[in-house]
C-alpha cells in the first residue's frame, strides 16, 4: 500500500510539472505569434495549430488534477441538506458513476486514437493520433485520480459533512 501512495504522489507531481510546461509554453507560442505577427509583420503559421494541440493535452491532463482537488463543477443542493453519512454517501455514488463513465469511454478513446493515425495535422508533420491521444491518456489520469481519492473525501465527509 506504501508503494501505491508513493506512485500515486509521482503521478500527481508528474501531472502538475506536466500542465505547467504545457501552459508556458502555450503562453510563449502565443506571445511568438503576436510579436511575429503584429511587429516583425511576419507569421507563424504552425504557431497556433501547434497551441491547439498543447491546449487539448492541458485540459486533458489538468481535468485529472482538478478530480484530485475534488474542483469540478458540482450541483450541492440536495447533498448539503443530508448528514454527514448520506453526503458520504452521495459523493461516493456520484464519482462511482464518474469511474464507471471513465471505464467505457477507455476503451472508445483507445480506438480513436487508433482511427486518428491516418490522418495528419494540416501544418505540422504529425499524426492526429497524437491529438487523441490526450483523450485516452487523460481520461486513464482521471480513473486514477478516482481512485487514489474517492477514499479520501468519503472518509473526510463522512467525519464533518461537505463545507
Amino acid at each position: 500500500m506504501k508503494y501505491l501512495l508513493i506512485v500515486d504522489k509521482i503521478i500527481e507531481k508528474l501531472q502538475i510539472f506536466v500542465s505547467i510546461t504545457l501552459f508556458t509554453t502555450i503562453i510563449i507560442l502565443g506571445t511568438m505569434q503576436v510579436v511575429f505577427r503584429y511587429l516583425l509583420n511576419s507569421s507563424l503559421p504552425w504557431s497556433e495549430e501547434l497551441m491547439r494541440f498543447l491546449f487539448i493535452w492541458l485540459v486533458f491532463i489538468a481535468s485529472s488534477i482538478t478530480v484530485r482537488l475534488d474542483g469540478h463543477v458540482s450541483i450541492d443542493l440536495l447533498t448539503l441538506k443530508l448528514n454527514a453519512r448520506g453526503q458520504a454517501i452521495m459523493f461516493a455514488i456520484t464519482r462511482l458513476l464518474c469511474v464507471a463513465f471513465l471505464v467505457i469511454m477507455i476503451p472508445a478513446g483507445f480506438d480513436l486514437t487508433q482511427k486518428a493515425a491516418t490522418s495528419r495535422a494540416a501544418i505540422l508533420p504529425i499524426s492526429f493520433k497524437f491529438v487523441y491521444a490526450s483523450f485516452f491518456v487523460g481520461s486513464i489520469l482521471m480513473l486514477i485520480s478516482y481512485i487514489s481519492t474517492i477514499p479520501r473525501y468519503v472518509k473526510k465527509i463522512s467525519r464533518g459533512g461537505m463545507s
